[in-house]
């Protein structure tokens, strides 16, 4: 049996410690990008194939590929600055990627608005409107 003798000298152990942090930031890099999608940015808004305000929520369709769900989605709305003018805007972002690997469909979601202060006469979505995938024929 052959028996093998390292040297603990400075450059070695540097180099496993190097390595060793050069491994860690790139797992810490890859769970990072499996996490939320915390920005409120306007590429995060979610892709919405139709919409409908009713009494204290909106009804949306958007895309899934299996693992999508109403937690991943929050309102962000703004009230008209002018006095005048009832309108609230709202947007619907996404805060969570779907990363199942299912077939893409369209799902349904009711998201309650937040309690206003004031009655609004008009809701206007922000999000840009797509339009609904054809199904697939078999």
């Amino acid at each position: 049996m052959m028996k093998i003798s390292i040297k603990n000298n400075g450059i070695a152990a540097k180099g496993l410690l190097l390595l060793s942090i050069l491994t860690m930031t790139a797992c810490a890099n890859s769970l990072s990008m499996q996490k939320d999608v915390e920005s409120e940015s306007p590429e995060n808004l979610a892709k919405i194939y139709q919409w409908e305000a009713k009494n204290n929520s909106i009804w949306f369709l958007t895309r899934s590929t299996g693992c999508t769900n109403e937690k991943h989605f929050k309102l962000i709305t703004e009230s008209s600055p002018s006095k005048t003018d009832k309108t609230l805007l709202v947007s619907i972002v996404r805060i969570k990627q779907d990363f199942c690997k299912g077939m893409p469909r369209t799902v349904a979601f009711e998201l309650p608005l937040p309690d206003l202060e004031q009655r609004h006469q008009q809701i206007v979505l922000t999000n840009p409107l797509a339009e609904v995938p054809k199904k697939a024929s078999r």
